[in-house]
């Protein structure tokens, strides 16, 4: 079993969880009351929407 743990890609914090689907992409949610976004996707489709 490979366990890999996500890091929010705006604040870098790895206390996230998983919030929904959309469009069949998991979205998850960063817990962190400081980060500036609450939602991202672990892999974009349209990369202009990344944060990278």
């Amino acid at each position: 079993m490979i366990l890999t743990y996500l890091k929010c890609p705006f604040c870098g914090s790895t206390d996230v969880g998983k919030y929904d689907t959309n469009n069949g992409k998991q979205r998850y949610i960063c817990k962190n009351e400081k980060c500036s976004h609450k939602t991202f996707y672990e892999e974009y489709i349209y990369t202009p929407a990344s944060p990278a």
